[in-house]
Protein backbone atom coordinates (compact mmCIF):
# COMPACT_ATOMS: atom_id res chain seq x y z
CA UNK A 1 0.00 0.00 0.00
CA UNK A 2 1.03 3.49 -0.86
CA UNK A 3 0.53 6.25 1.10
CA UNK A 4 -1.72 9.32 -0.06
CA UNK A 5 -0.61 12.30 -0.19
CA UNK A 6 -2.48 14.61 1.97
CA UNK A 7 -2.17 18.23 2.13
CA UNK A 8 -3.22 17.55 6.48
CA UNK A 9 -0.73 15.05 6.93
CA UNK A 10 2.05 16.94 4.96
CA UNK A 11 1.02 20.11 7.64
CA UNK A 12 1.12 17.82 10.89
CA UNK A 13 4.34 16.17 10.11
CA UNK A 14 5.58 19.66 9.45
CA UNK A 15 3.85 21.19 12.62
CA UNK A 16 5.96 18.25 14.47
CA UNK A 17 8.97 19.29 12.96
CA UNK A 18 8.71 22.55 14.01
CA UNK A 19 7.73 21.38 17.82
CA UNK A 20 10.43 19.14 17.47
CA UNK A 21 13.28 22.31 16.54
CA UNK A 22 11.24 24.48 18.92
CA UNK A 23 12.10 21.45 21.66
CA UNK A 24 15.23 20.87 20.48
CA UNK A 25 16.47 25.04 20.11
CA UNK A 26 14.90 25.40 23.95
CA UNK A 27 16.91 22.11 25.05
CA UNK A 28 20.13 24.05 23.38
CA UNK A 29 19.96 27.34 25.08
CA UNK A 30 18.72 25.78 28.14
CA UNK A 31 21.99 23.37 28.46
CA UNK A 32 23.79 26.32 27.47
CA UNK A 33 22.39 28.97 29.88
CA UNK A 34 23.08 26.37 32.74
CA UNK A 35 26.53 25.64 31.60
CA UNK A 36 27.18 29.42 31.62
CA UNK A 37 25.31 29.40 35.39
CA UNK A 38 28.01 27.21 36.09
CA UNK A 39 30.95 28.23 34.73
CA UNK A 40 30.37 32.25 36.89
CA UNK A 41 29.44 30.38 39.52
CA UNK A 42 33.18 28.61 39.66
CA UNK A 43 34.60 31.52 38.89
CA UNK A 44 32.76 33.35 41.50
CA UNK A 45 33.66 30.58 44.03
CA UNK A 46 37.26 30.35 43.00
CA UNK A 47 38.11 34.55 43.06
CA UNK A 48 36.42 33.98 46.54
CA UNK A 49 39.08 31.66 47.77
CA UNK A 50 41.49 33.26 46.18
CA UNK A 51 40.92 36.38 47.91
CA UNK A 52 40.57 35.15 51.15
CA UNK A 53 43.84 32.99 50.86
CA UNK A 54 45.43 36.15 49.67
CA UNK A 55 44.22 38.44 52.73
CA UNK A 56 45.16 35.78 54.98
CA UNK A 57 49.04 35.83 53.60
CA UNK A 58 48.94 39.87 53.60
CA UNK A 59 47.39 40.18 57.36
CA UNK A 60 50.52 37.55 58.16
CA UNK A 61 53.25 40.42 56.50
CA UNK A 62 51.76 43.14 58.01
CA UNK A 63 52.08 41.42 61.11
CA UNK A 64 55.20 40.40 60.69
CA UNK A 65 56.56 43.77 59.74
CA UNK A 66 54.76 45.29 62.72
CA UNK A 67 56.97 43.18 64.73
CA UNK A 68 60.15 43.70 62.57
CA UNK A 69 59.37 47.49 63.18
CA UNK A 70 59.01 47.31 66.81
CA UNK A 71 62.10 45.41 66.89
CA UNK A 72 64.10 47.85 65.20
CA UNK A 73 62.41 51.09 67.28
CA UNK A 74 63.39 49.04 70.65
CA UNK A 75 67.52 48.96 69.05
CA UNK A 76 67.03 52.72 67.97
CA UNK A 77 65.38 53.64 71.29
CA UNK A 78 68.62 51.76 72.97
CA UNK A 79 71.09 53.21 70.68
CA UNK A 80 69.83 57.00 71.89
CA UNK A 81 70.20 55.94 75.39
CA UNK A 82 73.47 54.82 75.33
CA UNK A 83 74.37 57.42 72.89
CA UNK A 84 72.65 60.52 75.04
CA UNK A 85 74.82 58.54 78.56
CA UNK A 86 78.15 59.16 76.80
CA UNK A 87 77.34 62.58 75.97
CA UNK A 88 76.27 63.03 79.96
CA UNK A 89 79.46 61.38 80.08
CA UNK A 90 81.67 63.48 77.75
CA UNK A 91 79.96 66.47 78.92
CA UNK A 92 80.75 65.58 82.74
CA UNK A 93 84.72 64.84 81.86
CA UNK A 94 84.81 68.29 79.32
CA UNK A 95 83.71 69.86 82.70
CA UNK A 96 86.30 68.40 84.95
CA UNK A 97 89.21 69.32 82.55
CA UNK A 98 87.63 72.61 82.29
CA UNK A 99 88.15 72.81 85.92
CA UNK A 100 91.06 71.68 86.29
CA UNK A 101 92.50 73.89 83.29
CA UNK A 102 91.32 76.58 85.31
CA UNK A 103 92.76 75.23 88.44
CA UNK A 104 96.00 74.73 86.44
CA UNK A 105 95.76 78.01 85.54
CA UNK A 106 95.92 79.75 88.64
CA UNK A 107 99.03 77.68 90.21
CA UNK A 108 100.97 76.88 87.09
CA UNK A 109 100.44 79.80 84.88
CA UNK A 110 104.29 79.11 83.84
CA UNK A 111 103.70 75.19 82.99
CA UNK A 112 103.09 75.17 79.01
CA UNK A 113 103.25 71.59 78.53
CA UNK A 114 100.40 71.03 80.88
CA UNK A 115 97.92 73.36 79.55
CA UNK A 116 98.55 72.32 75.91
CA UNK A 117 97.69 68.69 76.88
CA UNK A 118 95.18 69.87 79.05
CA UNK A 119 93.85 71.59 75.61
CA UNK A 120 95.12 68.96 73.40
CA UNK A 121 92.03 66.76 75.94
CA UNK A 122 89.61 69.00 75.45
CA UNK A 123 89.39 69.43 71.80
CA UNK A 124 89.21 65.54 71.87
CA UNK A 125 86.25 65.40 73.62
CA UNK A 126 85.01 68.45 72.09
CA UNK A 127 85.37 66.55 68.56
CA UNK A 128 83.69 63.20 70.93
CA UNK A 129 81.11 65.27 71.85
CA UNK A 130 80.20 66.70 68.26
CA UNK A 131 80.21 63.47 66.85
CA UNK A 132 77.78 61.69 69.91
CA UNK A 133 75.43 64.49 68.97
CA UNK A 134 75.34 63.33 65.24
CA UNK A 135 75.09 60.03 65.95
CA UNK A 136 71.83 61.31 68.25
CA UNK A 137 70.68 63.38 65.34
CA UNK A 138 70.87 60.77 62.71
CA UNK A 139 69.18 58.05 65.25
CA UNK A 140 66.93 60.55 66.27
CA UNK A 141 65.20 61.05 62.25
CA UNK A 142 65.60 57.33 61.74
CA UNK A 143 63.30 57.13 64.95
CA UNK A 144 60.71 59.51 62.94
CA UNK A 145 61.17 57.10 60.24
CA UNK A 146 59.11 54.83 62.42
Amino acid sequence: MQEEYSPTSESTRSQKNKKQKTKITILTITIAVLIWAGIVYAGYAWTIQYLEKNKTYVDQKIESVKIENEKQIKVIKQHMTDIDDQLTKVNRQLAVVEEQLSLTDQTLEGTNETRKSLESRIKELDEQLEDLQKALKKLEEAARVY
